[in-house]
């Protein structure tokens, strides 16, 4: 696992091929449009670190969004708020969702689920 730190701020930790990152939807998530935005030096350090997917985890509803770094990329658009730095955003509705309980009992049935968070 290996810590990803901006601004000296952890923001998150890639392990094995992932960016893993925790946030609060009604802090951290544009509003309009809906949407999840990463400071790009994150996106460049995580793929340094080898991730090429990322999995955030909204700590207020439970839910994991899911997606590959080239569609942020690709989807995504540049924005530069002010005190924030560079970024990029995709809206919501281009990110795969599930429910992080969900995904907990499923751990526990057996099946295969990634236990970053």
């Amino acid at each position: 696992m290996q810590i990803i730190i901006v601004k000296n701020k952890k923001v998150g930790f890639v392990s094995g091929s992932t960016f893993f990152k925790r946030v609060k939807a009604s802090k951290h998530f544009l509003k309009k449009p809906p949407a999840i935005a990463f400071d790009v030096v994150s996106l460049d350090i995580a793929m340094e670190y080898g991730a090429d997917k990322i999995r955030v985890l909204d700590t207020e509803n439970d839910v994991i969004y899911s997606a590959t770094i080239q569609d942020v990329l690709t989807n995504g658009w540049e924005i530069n708020y002010k005190n924030f730095g560079k970024q990029v955003a995709m809206v919501k509705s281009k990110w795969d969702t599930s429910c992080r309980l969900c995904d907990q009992k499923q751990k526990h049935i057996g099946r295969e689920v990634c236990n970053g968070f």
